[in-house]
């Protein structure tokens, strides 16, 4: 018997559909895609409303149109600003390289709210950093809502030939996730299982230009003005080079209070478009399913590049320049930055991050990395390689990267292995970072030393009941920083739980030897040994109503690197949301850090008497949405410190966005943060309007 395996083709039209939510007679040209099955909440089993999606192309773009029909529950509506559509949505997912490991995501909800993202390791890691200039309509019915899309393929990279397709949707009142190519639920989305589709075949116009304006206008004390240009040129379909010059990076929203116990440096998420732009690129992507230990290693931290130091005082940054491309089995990112001097310990230097890799026929992604900061007084470089491989249920991972800091020179490996079933989850890892290892001008790197970690979770699906399903795990570890005699060593366990209205909870705790070197000496016979443990739980609801609630809580035992002594120390709070109407949103959370005295008892623990510090952190919020394009917010926090009873810190924040036109956004800021040794009201916050203009040729 001869088969042939023949891929879907897209329909292509001589006169393009009107983008308005109205499905007219040109897309019965095309044979409507349905037949989509549950990967939530009963896997496997077909969807409980019917979703037709319909494709057409021409030179220009790609149009695509879902009809959800609803006859049992209505869509739930919510409006929200880009990359944050929530309520019913539809999904629209393209593999435009043919590789099976990297894809487009754009969606669109029912409120009519649209967000994109790529998503990279064959579906494991989504970056919604990528904004693409696209366009979308919905219309409500009174037993259907439909959603038109069209893809201009000037805002994407691809490869001509076969591409991949998988479609999606979420009804929201249902908790209801169905695919049109059948998903499991513990897996995820899988870019190999995409219905391969052709006739799609672009006209590549050339050279596609972004050219961004950005200006500010700022006041404090005194008024101020700041101007910067970006530049982003896609010389072909895969590639895109990206120049910044004195960039505007006045923060719109500022970084949290955070309280840190451990003697590593806090981690901060980056907020700064030059560097979101194809972070993806630059590091190992570690997936979203059933992750242990402390993952690969980071080995390029972008806000290390204008930083800011001694509190108060940023790097300026003076130019930054960035290539990346996909296709044909590759993936490169290149990025070059120069600061200018600040302060005593900061001179000017430059920054060199790159990365590439390479698909290999035996399905492994095989990469490699350099990554350098240079001075006139000094150097630091690392040359890293990586691989990333997916057979079947197992996946696995690899790193080994060697850095040289002024001279001095470390190493560093890490393995990671998964399997991931319907059934059972698993894991191994292990993580060594060598004493030498020093790159945190570049990278960010906390625990040093070998640290080895497994655990087993096998997985229950309860025949009654209100469970959909549980797992019970457990697992355990041993590690040793390099400059320690001994070995630490513990197990841990976990419980969680999924149930069929949409909470779940957790519970997990561990026990076992640990070993710190408080002197930092790093001198034989310098480390201690105590018992240490933690506990704690989750709770969190569905969000699909008008209220929505998680509660956690987190109690441990080991050493306080802020208070300089072994003891209890414990990390908890909560969190709400109030949505009475689609366009307005109230929440926020609670969030408390504190500690007891060293040699408190466990039953010290239920009273105040005993308790060293303790930070309370109030962030209330609200935001209403004139429309998907237009938004008011404010965000406020307010840090308690129990000892002093007083307010240390008080931050208001209050912002209007209006994006103009796609990628081009229109700021009205008011920003206040006041330390303990401030009045509120005496000192002044800084207000900022703020224009990024797209000029797209």
């Amino acid at each position: 018997m001869l088969l042939l395996f023949l891929s879907f083709n897209v329909v292509n039209v001589d006169s393009a559909p009107v983008i308005d939510g109205h499905i007219e007679s040109i897309w019965e040209e095309a044979e409507p895609l349905t037949g989509f099955t549950q990967a939530e909440p009963n896997e496997g089993e077909v969807a409980t409303e019917s979703t037709f999606v319909y494709l057409l192309a021409d030179k220009e773009n790609l149009y695509v149109a879902f009809r959800c029909k609803c006859s049992k529950v209505k869509p739930r509506l919510e409006l929200s600003g880009w990359d944050e559509a929530m309520g019913d949505v539809v999904s629209l997912y393209l593999d435009t390289f043919g590789d099976k490991r990297t894809c487009y995501l754009f969606r669109v909800s029912a409120a009519g709210a649209r967000g994109d993202a790529i998503v990279s390791r064959g579906g494991e890691s989504f970056d919604f950093s990528y904004d693409g200039i696209w366009d979308a309509a919905k219309r409500l019915g009174s037993n259907e809502w439909i959603v038109e899309m069209k893809i201009p393929f000037k805002t994407i990279r691809y490869n001509k030939g076969e591409w991949g397709l998988q479609l999606s949707r979420w009804m929201d009142s249902k908790r209801e996730h169905v695919f049109w190519r059948k998903v499991l639920e513990m897996k995820g989305l899988q870019i190999e299982d995409f219905e391969p589709i052709s006739g799609i075949n672009p006209e590549t116009k050339g050279r596609f230009l972004e050219f961004y304006p950005v200006g500010a206008l700022r006041y404090d004390s005194e008024w101020g003005t700041v101007t910067g240009i970006d530049l982003s040129w896609d010389p072909s379909s895969n590639t895109s080079i990206d120049l910044t010059i004195y960039p505007d990076y006045a923060q719109i929203e500022a970084d949290p209070f955070r309280v840190n116990l451990s003697q590593y440096a806090l981690y901060l998420s980056e907020k700064r478009p030059f560097f979101l732009k194809g972070r993806e690129m630059f590091n190992m992507q570690r997936g979203s399913s059933f992750n242990i230990g402390n993952g690969p290693l980071t080995l390029f931290y972008s806000r290390n590049i204008g930083k800011i130091i001694e509190d108060t005082l940023q790097i300026p940054i003076r130019v930054g320049a960035k290539v990346t491309t996909r296709g044909s089995g590759i993936e490169f990112g290149g990025l070059f930055a120069n600061t200018g001097s600040a302060g005593e310990s900061e001179p000017v230097a430059n920054y060199l991050a790159t990365r590439f890799v390479k698909q290999t026929p035996f399905g492994l992604d095989a990469g490699f990395s350099y990554f350098a900061k240079y001075t006139e007084e000094s150097s630091i470089s690392l040359v890293g390689l990586d691989g990333a491989a997916d057979f079947g249920d197992n996946q696995f991972t690899y790193q080994v990267a060697c850095a040289d800091s002024s001279d001095v020179s470390g190493l560093a490996e890490y393995f990671e292995w998964k399997r991931i079933t319907r059934d059972l989850l698993a894991g191994f890892n292990i993580r060594n970072v060598g004493e030498e290892f020093n790159i945190n001008e570049i990278g960010y790197i906390t625990n040093k030393g070998i640290n080895v970690i497994s655990a087993v979770c096998p997985i229950f699906y309860p025949d009654r009941g209100p469970l959909r399903h549980f797992g019970v795990g457990i697992g355990g570890g041993v590690g040793r920083q390099p400059w320690l005699e001994d070995y630490g060593y513990g197990i841990f366990g976990f419980y969680w739980a999924n149930f069929k209205n949409g909470w779940n909870i957790n519970f997990n705790g561990n026990i076992g030897k640990s070993y710190e070197d408080t002197s930092c000496s790093k001198e034989p016979g310098s480390d201690f040994g105590f018992i240490a443990g933690n506990a704690g739980f989750n709770l969190n609801s569905s969000y699909s109503g008008i209220f929505g609630f998680s509660l956690w809580n987190f109690m441990n035992y080991q050493y306080n690197w802020y208070a300089e002594h072994l003891g209890y120390q414990f990390n908890g709070g909560a969190y709400f949301s109030f949505k009475p109407s689609q366009r307005f949103y109230l929440g926020g959370s609670v969030h408390y850090i504190g500690y007891w005295l060293e040699g408190t008892s466990f039953s010290g623990l239920f009273g105040t008497e005993e308790l060293e510090d303790m930070f309370l952190i109030a962030s209330p919020e609200m935001t209403y949405h004139f429309s998907p394009s237009l938004m008011a917010e404010l965000r406020t926090e307010f840090t308690y410190l129990w000892s002093e009873d007083k307010l240390v810190q008080t931050r208001i924040n209050p912002l209007i966005r209006w994006m103009i036109s796609p990628k081009s956004w229109f700021y009205l800021v008011y920003s206040k943060v006041v330390e303990e040794e401030e009045g509120f009201f005496e000192e002044p916050g800084a207000s900022i309007v703020k224009i990024r203009y797209l000029m797209y040729m």
